[in-house]
């Protein structure tokens, strides 16, 4: 079941939303007719579902105006071992939480290229509804019942200086990155399975496969300026042979300037 977490309930439908892989994985895409959902632990980020400076600062009675930055570094090391007796209460959602990321904008990205593709690879343009409508329900096992799967624009806050207050869901600390990666505008596709652990289930520890139609998620597929001709026919042929006829269009990255 797909369901919008509180408080992000303003992506527009129409809305473009974009994904950059490279063709072994836009590959896997086409064979398994799935999304990859990362584990947070996956994604690169050390700062993915961790608490900030100013959350940590509201549980102590002192006035940290006063305190070096060095000494506040020493207390965050003092306040985990104290707090969570050495390994951090929400630790382990990095492996509990399962990611799906895309890009919003109405025109394609350079940096987003450069990023995610390498600048070699292929992008995947749809929108918010046709990504929603795409999704199947995903099932730990056949036999249990399907797991939610939210969707949320991603926060960009200061991390040395915000305080989220309370947290309504566990996984919600997912949602918030750190400033310095705006450009990205990302849109989340979310999935907890952390219930599914209290319940003593076994679950991926890295990441999962959630099945889309993608006929219903893909509106065009765009092709990096930088591939070669050989890739460039490797990736149309690749369509083709697990069945699919997407329209394939040139990346206006590599459009020639005139003077």
């Amino acid at each position: 079941m797909l369901k919008n977490l509180k408080g992000y309930e303003n992506v527009e439908g129409s809305q473009l939303a974009w994904r950059y892989i490279n063709p072994q994985k836009f590959e896997s895409l086409l064979k398994n007719k799935s999304l990859y959902f990362a584990s947070a632990r996956q994604l690169g980020e050390k700062h993915e579902g961790s608490i900030t400076d100013a959350e940590i600062k509201a549980k102590f009675d002192i006035d940290f105006s006063k305190v070096p930055q060095n000494e506040f570094n020493i207390l965050k090391k003092f306040y985990k071992h104290y707090k969570f007796g050495g390994s951090s209460t929400w630790e382990p959602l990095l492996d509990f939480t399962k990611i799906n990321c895309w890009h919003l904008n109405e025109f394609e990205s350079s940096a987003m290229w450069q990023l995610y593709a390498n600048n070699k690879g292929i992008a995947i343009q749809t929108n918010v509804n046709n990504l929603c409508n795409s999704l199947s329900e995903y099932k730990i096992r056949p036999e249990y019942g399907s797991e939610n799967i939210y969707i949320g624009t991603v926060k960009y806050i200061n991390f040395s200086t915000a305080n989220r207050g309370g947290i309504e869901l566990d996984f919600q600390r997912f949602m918030f990155k750190r400033n310095v990666f705006s450009s990205e505008n990302e849109l989340r596709l979310l999935i907890y399975l952390g219930t599914a652990v209290e319940f003593g289930v076994n679950i991926p520890m890295d990441g999962i496969f959630v099945p889309v139609d993608l006929e219903q998620l893909i509106s065009k597929i765009y092709l990096s300026p930088y591939l070669n001709e050989e890739t460039k026919k490797r990736i149309i042929n690749m369509q083709k042979k697990y069945g699919f006829q997407f329209e394939i269009v040139d990346s206006e990255l590599g459009n020639e300037p005139v003077y």
